[in-house]
């Protein structure tokens, strides 16, 4: 299936690099009469390519020394063999990625973090040509694999760059990959211009951006990545571009920002990341006040996570800028206002937008009377916001104006115009604008400083500086002073200051200079009072690395740690552990994507005033269980939707007692849970439950999924010959997980089992390449391609109750009512309509357990009980019955812990139907289900020796007796609902 190689390999396995032969190809589209002819093919297809781009020269030259070592899972690129000093051996968090190139175009392709390979996507490309791999000069080739162009492959520890080549183009680019997930994974995320691959810990760990085409002329054009199912679809329009073309999508780790970037603001968010937005790209550091250039204005925004080191999409801004007026607010979240729309910022805007952080959401939030750039912003109290002057392309304004509610009304303006300054809240909820220049030209700079008071409404001076001063920081200290230091003293920053002051209620005083010169530098407050400076521009327009910390106490700047590489017009925030987060800015070749942690641990003391670490309070006290009331014993899951568990847990621990107040109805409230298997023979398990009949012994073997089912037909046992046994479906296989174990999830009477994805028969509908599997290491559901090597479990007999006509789902025939709809085989009514919210795993529980409709009785469904929904025979999202009203194709809570994963509860995703564990802080949908008639006698079992018939009466007499005591239960809870009302 791999086809073949055209490498030759060593005696030692690695791979030779070699020049390509010539060769020629038909062009995928007739060129235009009068249109320059293409460009020939060359024998040396690198050299070609960088003839017309002589940046890809530097590119392929990094790997230049790279080999491969061919195996059965495709090639293995050799790391260890790159000399470049340009590559990274890993990204600033201290992550590689790995990966596996096929040997044949439209193979496998993996992708990986180094160390975990479960956090790893693998695609498999639709519609290429089976051309075979070569390795020229370390990079690999596939030869007109790609309609009209060549397929390369660059790797490196942490880049998997992909090129595709065009000598004709076609009008648009169109690839489609089938693909599937390691178990580490969580989703694969759509974000602007790429795609996330998410680990179950809510942290991205990969990433594949959008495909970019450099023109022959030097023009760009990104295009779009997105994911449709288990797809993944790259589209990029190519008309109007000169060739030839070169397209450049790849796979990166997440150690660092998705762009360079500088001009923007750093927003410690309320959950503890810190998040990058907007600002200026694809340039180098402006080296002056004004004329200030930029390759690319942005609106994107990206999260960076302390504990990982780590990097995440999040949402876009409404409008890309740069040089934006922001503040916090006491809400927790921010404004923005103003700033530069255009490269050169030629155009500024007058909008503002807030970022949501409860809702991870901009929303519009009004609008500035007049379009300004570099305007002063800071919060008032009350969750209001000051922004205060700024400039446009012409003149500085005096405008000051309050935020409030989304609106902005004018207040006092400033004494007289002024851009580019500072603006500091005080404690007293007064705000303190110091420097900055008075015209849009910074011919001249200003020295003074004006007090803001929200009460009053008024400006009043407060003092005047030793000299004026713009590019330069203000920083409150803990004790109500202000630090002023560095900037620049005229508009050309020829003059750099070193000097630094202090304005204590009015009054400015010298302070010793600081040990160098800068400006557009960051001034970070540590915990312990002392305040970290760190890079920024001299006056020859340098890039420093150095930072040095001033003691307020001592009045002193001692020297730190410099920086690893010069930055300015950079972000400095302090982080909740103390630490410093530098990131971003730019140097004088080019903007900055690296971050980097600077630790104030081994700073002399200034004064015994620190803030004392938290420490370690050791284990929760138990919970607190008064007033809190769980169903009672006897109304347990019907006996086809029993998942095993019989503990309950919280967001943070799990195997504890039931009830846990707080946390709903859980999956261990209700019992008995257990589903009792019956050991027919020793070669045969029997399912009461279901009337299917199990392989009980594995042979150890893994299997493609053509070879998986040929394994089934083939296999008998002495009670049921060959053509008796076959490949399970998905919904037949889900039923084996216990949900109460781990690793493997499955009873242990099932012997040899593997901790791994096992095949069912079961195709996801409209691909090509992708079947399900179910993982038997915790539960999850999820597609594999189809020549994955997994292991199998072989079954006979048919599923019982019956099922819905045209189906593949565990539920039966659903009866809509009003606002239920009743699952006839199993007794299970479920709500028809969801609220349409987002909640985390508690928030479900509770929003179940407390919901009010038609009498009560309703709790979040088991993993079992909600997967049995899912129609895997549907071709469409969601696939879910269409008795469901606004159903949304995507992920829904279940009652269900993830065991062995305290912070992971159960999931089910209704685009296709994976199941997998979500981090409980994390938000999904919630349908709630109740227990609403007995459900339908289990049917007995048919096989050579222990039928268990007996045990199917029994469970179904069970499940009589306790749907009766739970009707009596409903009753009761019911009429006490009621009361409550009353008392109300």
């Amino acid at each position: 299936r791999a086809g073949l190689i055209a490498i030759k390999a060593t005696p030692a396995g690695a791979l030779q690099n070699r020049a390509m032969p010539p060769f020629a190809f038909a062009l995928a589209l007739a060129t235009a009469a009068g249109a320059p002819s293409p460009p020939r093919p060359s024998a040396d297809l690198l050299e070609e390519i960088g003839s017309h781009f002589p940046s890809a020269r530097k590119w392929f030259g990094m790997v230049a020394d790279l080999d491969y070592a061919p195996g059965a899972d495709g090639l293995a690129p050799r790391f260890a063999a790159l000399r470049s000093r340009f590559v990274l051996r890993h990204d600033p968090a201290g992550q590689a990625l790995d990966a596996r190139l096929p040997a044949t175009a439209g193979g496998a392709l993996s992708v990986w973090v180094a160390g975990a390979p479960e956090l790893s996507v693998r695609t498999e490309e639709l519609d290429v040509a089976a051309s075979p791999a070569e390795v020229v000069r370390g990079v690999v080739v596939y030869r007109g694999a790609v309609q009209g162009g060549d397929l390369l492959y660059k790797l490196t520890p942490t880049h998997v760059d992909e090129y595709v080549y065009f000598r004709a183009p076609p009008p648009a680019l169109r690839r489609v990959f089938e693909f599937d997930t390691g178990g580490a994974v969580a989703s694969v995320r759509e974000a602007t211009e790429m795609l996330e691959v998410i680990g179950k810990d809510g942290v991205a760990r990969l990433r594949l951006a959008a495909p970019l085409a450099r023109a022959a002329d030097g023009t760009r054009r990104r295009g779009t990545v997105r994911v449709e199912g288990r797809r993944i679809v790259e589209e990029l329009s190519l008309v109007g571009l000169a060739a030839p073309i070169l397209v450049d999508p790849d796979w990166t780790t997440t150690g660092t920002m998705v762009l360079g970037r500088w001009g923007i603001s750093g927003f410690a968010r309320p959950d503890g990341k810190v998040m990058a937005i907007g600002g200026c790209s694809l340039t180098s550091c402006p080296s002056k006040l004004v004329a200030v250039p930029c390759g690319q204005v942005v609106a994107t925004t990206e999260a960076w996570d302390e504990a990982s080191g780590t990097w995440t999409s999040s949402p876009p801004m409404l409008t890309a800028r740069y040089l934006y007026a922001s503040a916090a607010l006491s809400s927790g979240d921010l404004l923005v206002a103003g700033g530069c729309t255009t490269t050169g910022c030629a155009a500024s805007t007058a909008l503002a937008e807030r970022y949501d952080a409860a809702g991870d959401a901009w929303l519009a939030a009004g609008a500035l009377p007049s379009p300004r750039a570099s305007a002063m912003g800071a919060p008032l109290p009350g969750g209001d916001a000051l922004v205060a002057g700024g400039c446009d392309a012409a003149s500085c304004t005096a405008d000051a104006e309050r935020w409030h509610a989304g609106r902005f009304a004018a207040v006092a303006p400033l004494p007289a115009p002024r851009g580019l300054a500072t603006a500091t809240a005080l404690p007293d909820g007064r705000v303190l604008v110091l420097g900055g220049c008075a015209d849009a030209a910074c011919a001249t700079l200003l020295g003074d400083a004006a007090l803001y008071d929200p009460i009053a409404d008024r400006w009043s001076p407060a003092g005047a500086m030793a000299a004026p001063r713009a590019g330069h920081t203000a920083t409150l200290l803990r004790d109500g002073r202000v630090l002023v230091a560095g900037g620049c003293g005229d508009a050309a920053c020829k003059t750099t200051r070193a000097t630094a002051e202090l304005w204590d209620a009015g009054v400015f005083s010298l302070v010793p200079a600081m040990k160098g010169a800068r400006h557009d530098h960051t001034a970070t407050l540590l915990a312990n009072g002392d305040v970290l400076i760190s890079g920024g521009l001299d006056a020859a327009g340098a890039t420093a690395p150095t930072a040095e910390v001033f003691l307020p106490i001592a009045r002193a700047w001692v020297s730190t740690t410099a920086m690893m590489m010069g930055r300015a017009y950079h972000v400095g925030l302090l982080l909740p552990s103390g630490n410093v987060l530098a990131t971003g800015g730019c140097n004088p070749s080019t903007c900055l994507p690296w971050a980097e942690v600077f630790s104030p641990a081994g700073l002399p003391a200034d004064f015994d005033g620190g803030v004392p670490s938290e420490t370690d309070a050791g284990e929760p006290p138990p919970p607190d269980l008064s007033g809190f009331t769980a169903p009672p014993a006897d109304s347990p899951h019907p006996p086809l939707y029993r998942t095993g568990v019989r503990t309950c847990a919280t967001d943070a621990l799990q195997d504890l007692p039931c009830p846990q107040k707080g946390f709903g109805l859980q999956d261990g409230d209700y019992q008995p849970s257990a589903r009792p298997l019956t050991q027919s023979s020793p070669e045969e398990l029997a399912d009461p439950a279901t009337g299917l009949v199990w392989q009980a012994i594995e042979d150890a073997r893994t299997y493609d999924y053509v070879d998986a089912i040929a394994h089934c037909s083939a296999f008998s046992t002495p009670a049921a010959p060959a053509g008796a046994w076959r490949l399970p479906s998905v919904v037949e296989l889900i039923t084996l997980n216990d949900y109460a174990v781990a690793n493997p999830s499955i009873d242990p009477l099932f012997a040899g089992a593997q901790a791994t994805s096992y095949w069912s028969a079961t195709a996801v509908p409209g691909m090509q390449k992708l079947v399900w599997t179910v993982k038997f290491d915790y539960g999850e559901v999820l597609p594999v391609l189809t020549d994955t090597s997994a292991p199998v479990r072989c079954v006979r007999g048919q599923l019982a109750p019956a099922r819905a006509p045209g189906t593949l789902r565990l539920a039966g025939p659903l009866v809509a009512g009003a606002t239920t709809a009743l699952d006839a085989a199993t007794g299970l009514e479920w709500q028809r309509q969801d609220d349409g919210v987002k909640r985390s795993w508690q928030g479900a529980l509770d929003h179940c357990a407390g919901l009010v409709l038609d009498g009560g009785g309703w709790h979040l469904p088991t993993v079992v009980e909600l997967v049995g929904l899912v129609d895997y025979a549907s071709p469409t999202a969601p696939a879910l019955d269409r008795v469901f009203e606004g159903a949304k194709a995507d992920i829904t809570w279940t009652s269900t812990f993830n065991e062995g994963a305290p912070t992971l509860s159960w999931s089910v995703n209704f685009n296709l139907g994976v199941v997998d564990g979500v981090t409980t802080s994390g938000q999904a949908y919630a349908r709630c289900v109740r227990h609403a008639r007995a459900p339908a006698p289990a049917p007995a079992v048919a096989s050579s020796r222990g039928c268990g018939c007996e045990s199917g009466q029994s469970e179904a007499m069970l499940a009589s007796a306790a749907s009766l005591a739970w009707l009596a239960w409903r009753r009761r809870r019911s009429a006490v609902g009621r009361a409550a009302r009353r008392v109300t």
